[in-house]
């Protein structure tokens, strides 16, 4: 998703806003509303004893996440009682929770699956595996695209076009919204059953052209999926949920139980609520996933004492010396298992003796082992300023910093240390995840 805090929407009318006002507006009155219904029932809950989880497609890059973040804190919402969950995650810990509390086989230690999160916009897909302590571990990086519920409406909205001309229904759009919206909440309903396409007097549509217009997007959800099931982690997978409201979609349920008949596909009662009940439940146990695949390579930016085989554009002087700048550090690396709360730390020391702060930018790239920050593929995540004016240096004229990164599963952490005195800084940054486009 390419969002941002500069994005303007444009409604039906062609009028523009900002995004983050909208989006800030929409969390405040359901915050509001929640609210309302909580002091309903008890006047003395507080709101510092409420977290607040707010989910998002895996897909989105850091700036999308950047941007709710945002308009949740805009929302009254303080950063300290929100955490961020991602969709398929939280779809994960509601289906597990839905299987304990079902007919269905639970699943055992040490068992594979997918979750298919199709929502209206994306189809976010996750690959799971429970571990012998319960925990989950993720085997995969989170992939999909944009071939949810809204794919087949914009297919629907050509077949209009095609019908009464572009003209006319860009005319009934203007005239006559409410009625037009009509047809589509139709549509909608249809979507989601077993298919007898009736009018009502408004619209009626033959079953076969009808069927056709999902065909693009199931299309792409199947084949995505058969390119997945050829990687060696996910060949002996058995169990696949179905989330999402596209989910509820007889015909995506046909085609992939055709296309996978040994999987065991499960779709929970009201699946389009499956990522809401797992937030809720995320948010009373964040930790419960143990291991991520690192989606970019994470590391801060340094300047080195410049070398042979360095690139002469990249070389600078400090005080008389020559020095190589913007070296991208590594931390974590691309496609690299990560624990939550992995740590890792290294020590980066001062240029100039007289240097009396210290910046520690924090990078994130989609190569594995990029060499300089300002490489394709690179992006800045934010930076971390340590004050160093009170350090003495060693006999090499030199302070020194250690700094620590980690990783929290969504977040990033950092964490400044001087090493003479012990004091800290920190600061957090959204991780990128797939999706991010530079």
């Amino acid at each position: 998703m390419n969002i941002n805090t500069n994005t303007k929407l444009k409604d039906n009318q062609g009028k523009r806003m900002s995004a983050l006002k909208v989006f800030s507006a929409a969390i405040g009155y359901m915050k509001a509303d929640l609210l309302a219904m909580c002091y309903a029932k008890d006047s003395s809950i507080g709101q510092e004893q409420i977290r607040w989880v707010l989910t998002v497609p895996a897909l989105w890059n850091d700036n999308a996440k950047t941007f709710m973040r945002e308009a949740a804190n805009r929302a009254g919402i303080p950063n300290n009682s929100l955490v961020m969950a991602l969709e398929p995650e939280a779809a994960s810990l509601y289906c597990i929770e839905w299987m304990k509390r079902s007919d269905a086989t639970e699943l055992e230690r040490g068992e594979k699956f997918i979750v298919l999160d199709a929502g209206g916009g994306t189809v976010d897909i996750a690959v799971h595996q429970i571990q012998e302590n319960g925990r989950i571990k993720e085997l995969n990086k989170a992939s999909g695209g944009d071939w949810g519920g809204i794919k087949v409406d914009q297919e629907f909205d050509k077949l209009l076009k095609d019908i009464v001309g572009r003209d006319l229904l860009s005319e009934i759009k203007k005239q006559y919204m409410s009625d037009y919206m009509d047809i589509f909440h139709s549509f909608e309903r249809a979507k989601r059953r077993d298919f007898s396409i009736v009018g009502h007097d408004k619209l009626e549509i033959d079953l076969a052209l009808f069927k056709s217009l999902f065909a693009g997007a199931i299309y792409d959800i199947v084949n995505h999926l058969s390119i997945l099931f050829r990687q060696s982690q996910v060949t002996d997978l058995t169990t696949m949920f179905m989330v999402g409201g596209y989910s509820e979609c007889y015909l995506l349920q046909e085609a992939i139980r055709f296309k996978f008949s040994s999987l065991r596909v499960l779709i929970p009662p009201n699946s389009v609520l499956s990522v809401l009940k797992g937030a809720v439940l995320y948010g009373h146990s964040p930790r419960t996933f143990q291991s991520r695949i690192s989606t970019f390579t994470y590391g801060i930016e340094t300047t080195e004492p410049f070398r042979k085989g360095y690139p002469v554009d990249k070389k600078i002087f400090i005080n008389g010396k020559s020095h190589c700048d913007k070296i991208f550090c590594i931390h974590v690396k691309d496609g690299e298992h990560v624990n939550l709360g992995k740590s890792v730390s290294k020590a980066y020391k001062t240029i100039d003796p007289d240097q009396t702060h210290m910046e520690f930018i924090v990078y994130a790239s989609i190569k594995r082992t990029p060499k300089f920050t300002d490489e394709d593929g690179c992006f800045q995540l934010g930076s971390l300023t340590v004050d160093v004016s009170k350090m003495s240096c060693n006999k090499y004229g030199e302070k020194q910093i250690r700094l620590e990164l980690i990783y929290g599963g969504t977040e990033l952490e950092a964490i400044a240390t001087d090493t003479t005195t012990g004091k800290t800084s920190r600061e957090h940054f959204t991780l990128a995840r797939a999706g991010h486009r530079c």
